[in-house]
């Protein structure tokens, strides 16, 4: 999470900016050919999870026009114009709410025709999901290529694509909680990858239902590895209650994880 003055960016949340200028490599690999010039500011960059670097920049990473071209980079807040948060897409609806309904998203140039979006599995998927995910009550929103496609109007999916999505949960899911939302997944039109953001970092909701001993979470500092069964939980800062979910057997633990 990185704050600049009363606005918190957060990963997976897109940012456009006005000079190419703004924008520097996080490596020291060269920034390669599609990565210049001034048509960098067309595309929005997605706050990737780092911590910020000696100059205050954020962490981001661009996406190219072809699928494989992507670059780790950093830029500088002051720059930004324009502000998309997954959460703001699930409250707009762009995949419903757009003129006409069910966008033609425009093709990039690895797309030799434009498609429309309510023929993807992803986005039949997300529609079939949204009023669901909206019940659950806690903030979420769609990512990943998907996500990228309805910000842009730019066709970043195709029928292969799976729908990424973000749910932030700042305390621990309990066990029905985490039933419900297993069920939907599994009912779903399209595959679904969920990553839950527990304020701490996020991991992998359907890593966490088929293999609940270990655990990774991604976190601002690097990858973290969490054992349920040493009493540990994602939500590092809070007691785990009796009801978290904690894999299928749902084994009860007192522990805290500090």
């Amino acid at each position: 999470m990185t704050k600049n003055c009363a606005i918190i960016y957060q990963p997976h949340d897109l940012l456009w900016f006005s000079t190419p200028a703004a924008l520097g490599p996080a490596t020291s690999t060269p920034v390669p050919e599609w990565a210049r010039g001034g048509g960098i500011t067309t595309w929005p960059v997605v706050v990737r999870r780092d911590l910020r670097d000696p100059y205050g920049r954020l962490p981001v990473g661009l996406r190219g026009p072809q699928r494989h071209q992507r670059l780790a980079a950093w830029l500088s807040p002051d720059t930004i114009t324009r502000h998309v948060r997954p959460e703001d897409l699930a409250t707009q609806r762009p995949w419903i709410n757009s003129q006409p309904p069910h966008i033609l998203a425009r093709h990039t140039a690895d797309t030799r025709q434009p498609a429309r979006l309510d023929t993807l599995p992803a986005l039949r998927a997300l529609d079939y999901l949204a009023p669901r995910l909206d019940s659950f009550g806690f903030p979420w929103g769609p990512t990943g290529s998907v996500g990228y496609t309805l910000a842009t109007s730019h066709m970043a999916c195709n029928a292969k694509s799976d729908l990424d999505l973000i749910i932030h949960v700042n305390t621990p899911l309990s066990a029905g909680d985490a039933r419900h939302l297993g069920h939907w997944l599994d009912q779903a039109p399209g595959r679904v990858d969920v990553q839950v953001d527990t304020g701490d970092g996020a991991f992998a909701f359907n890593e966490w239902r088929h293999n609940p001993r270990n655990m990774l979470l991604k976190t601002s500092h690097g990858p973290v590895n969490i054992a349920l069964h040493r009493g540990e939980t994602p939500w590092r800062r809070h007691k785990m209650p009796e009801d978290t979910m904690s894999g299928p057997s749902r084994a009860r633990t007192d522990h805290t994880h500090t």
